[in-house]
């Protein structure tokens, strides 16, 4: 974090909040937006640690370039967030987006050992991903809003506050 003050008068635990509400809000619209099944997002703060952790919990198949857009939105919606919302500069705060997202890219790290050629490049999946959050921002703002507010949302909850096309249905044994 910046060692300025959270603009707006936020606190420290506020901004971590909302900045991580931003980043699993990101993971879920994207992927509803692709038409794969979000099960929930929750944010919720760690009783010993005080820290907040989260998780969007989502299914469904997707193909491995809007699988890795996914990954990789919700680190670009946190520092997207922090930077119009804190003192944060925009180089700071894209650093802490790619902090937030070290798990991310470790599961874009398999996607591509799993799909191999298939799998785009991260800086191509960077550059979709960005575009991505982009085009969604006003849905991911205000599933993030509504995440920050309440801490748990359910996939029903993401689809409607998102305006997210249908669940894909895919055949039993479909790719």
């Amino acid at each position: 974090m910046s060692k300025k003050a959270p603009a707006g008068g936020m606190s420290e635990q506020d901004v971590q909040r909302f900045a991580l509400a931003y980043h699993e809000a990101a993971h879920a619209v994207v992927h509803a937006m692709f038409g794969g099944h979000v099960v929930d997002v929750r944010i919720s703060r760690g009783w010993f640690s005080g820290c907040y952790k989260g998780r969007a919990r989502i299914t469904g198949e997707v193909v491995p370039t809007e699988e890795a857009a996914h990954l990789l939105a919700g680190g670009i919606a946190m520092a997207r967030w922090l930077e119009d919302n804190t003192d944060m500069s925009a180089s700071a705060a894209r650093r802490k987006g790619r902090e937030s997202a070290q798990g991310d890219l470790s599961d874009l790290k398999a996607l591509r050992r799993k799909y191999k050629d298939d799998a785009p490049t991260e800086k191509a999946a960077q550059r979709f991903a960005e575009e991505l959050v982009n085009r969604h921002w006003s849905r991911i703002s205000a599933v993030a809003e509504r995440l920050a507010a309440k801490g748990r949302l359910s996939g029903a909850d993401v689809r409607r506050l998102a305006g997210a096309p249908a669940v894909k249905k895919t055949r039993k044994g479909a790719a």
